[in-house]
């Protein structure tokens, strides 16, 4: 089965969806120096201001896996700057 390779644009304050219906993803910010945050969950993006989140680092991607098909995984970058996602699925 061949990946399907993926740039997403995620605006600032705003939760992007990366994917969903997806076994599972990899992704990372193409940027050198992007920070930000990602939640998988199964309903609406969650709230701008939630706490519950994991930090995304420069250049230090994420590998999610066994995932159901109800899962959707989220993005936002911090600041003020949109930012591309690399994301990589099946």
């Amino acid at each position: 089965m061949a990946a399907n390779v993926t740039c997403i644009t995620c605006e600032p304050g705003v939760w992007t969806l990366l994917a969903e219906n997806v076994s599972s993803i990899a992704f990372e910010w193409r940027s050198e120096t992007a920070v930000g945050k990602w939640v998988i969950g199964q309903g609406d993006a969650p709230e701008p201001t939630t706490q519950d989140y994991k930090t995304i680092r420069p250049k230090s991607p994420q590998s999610l896996n066994d995932l159901s098909v109800s899962d959707k995984i989220w993005a936002m970058p911090e600041g003020s700057i949109a930012q591309k996602m690399e994301v990589i699925t099946p």
